[in-house]
């Protein structure tokens, strides 16, 4: 299942963004602390002045105060950094940090052009921005956003969620020059700041897999931290390389290069990576999705499971699901999958 392009609508808003990424990158240095506290700034995201106002399920998480509310951080937010001018023209959607959640990170109007760059605070913006779409409440999965980055969307139980942030209002906004659909979410989004090898390095639990891409054609690992790319990848434990190893009577990894080649680590690495935008709740039952190897994994969602060629299959760790980084989903699996191309030649 590719991950669909943009439409060809959204290059030209796409590319007013990055002129603006570029701009904002430039001023880094110099300090925004009083580059408009004590101006009055046109409040973009208002929801008192908006129409089709749909109100979701409460939640514990949610408070009663004005700021969950009022959207006076996010608006300072877009002013100083340019980006209201962008969204105040055609249509978008974003995911809009209440004043409350703001607070949760530290950030208010007063301090929110200041704690940070121009350039990381845009990016963050940028990142709870679908451009040129009028995203659907009930839409799941993944989810592309302005700035290049994937998020996932969840409806579990009829409460929807963008990541861990719960989504508890919605409303449309309509201008002249505008009409921008506005999710109100109870936390700032993380941007995710770590490629697929990266962040495998920094889980203990994938030591055996790192060690693996790094012995295996440098291709791999080079296409694996290409952060212009998605790629999603079911991933193999420590656990489920000693495995691998001991079926080959190896005592190591480096004994398990010796007697199957480079080339075949690599044939194996590359069936365990899609090219695709993949989370758990984009997963369908028997679908069999191409690997970069050229042959096909199929998912037994009914047993959480991937299907190999050996047809044994390898579970899905639930605790290792939805693993997001910068170019992709990180899925643990208990056991390494095979391709037909190396079991015709064991």
């Amino acid at each position: 299942m590719k991950f669909l392009a943009m439409r060809v609508g959204q290059l030209s808003l796409l590319l007013t963004l990055v002129f603006l990424l570029q701009n904002c990158a430039e001023n880094d240095l110099v300090d925004t602390a009083t580059t408009t506290q004590k101006e009055e700034v046109s409040a973009l995201i208002d929801m008192e002045t908006a129409m089709e106002v749909e109100f979701l399920e409460e939640s514990e998480i949610e408070s009663r105060t004005r700021s969950f509310y009022t959207f006076h951080t996010l608006n300072q937010a877009l002013h100083c950094t340019g980006l209201g001018a962008v969204l105040g023209d055609g249509i978008n959607t974003i995911y809009a940090p209440s004043d409350a959640a703001f607070a949760k990170a530290g950030l208010n109007a007063h301090n929110v052009c200041s704690a940070l760059s121009k350039s990381t605070l845009s990016n963050i913006l940028l990142y709870h921005v679908v451009p040129a779409d009028l995203v659907s409440l009930r839409e799941v999965g993944c989810q592309e956003m302005a700035n290049g980055d994937l998020t996932q969307r969840r409806n579990e139980s009829h409460r929807f969620f963008i990541h861990d942030a719960q989504i508890y209002r919605a409303f449309t906004q309509v201008g002249h020059d505008y009409k921008l659909r506005v999710y109100v979410i109870t936390d700032v989004l993380e941007v995710p700041d770590q490629n697929i090898v990266e962040t495998a390095d920094g889980a203990p639990v994938f030591e055996s897999l790192v060690a693996a891409v790094l012995a295996a054609d440098p291709a791999i690992a080079a296409a694996l931290s290409d952060e212009d790319a998605i790629f999603t990848v079911f991933a193999p434990t420590n656990e489920a390389f000693g495995n691998l190893i001991a079926s080959f009577g190896a005592s190591s990894l480096e004994e398990l290069v010796d007697i199957v080649g480079i080339e075949t680590l690599s044939t194996i690495l590359l069936y365990h990576v899609v090219d695709a935008c993949a989370f758990s709740n984009d997963l369908e039952d028997g679908l069999r999705l191409t690997t970069l190897q050229g042959e096909k994994v199929e998912i037994d969602l009914n047993n959480l499971t991937i299907i190999d060629k050996t047809n044994t299959p390898a579970d899905l760790e639930v605790e290792l699901l939805d693993i997001l980084t910068a170019n992709g989903i990180v899925h643990g699996i208990d056991k390494v999958l095979l391709p037909q191309a190396v079991l015709d030649n064991l």
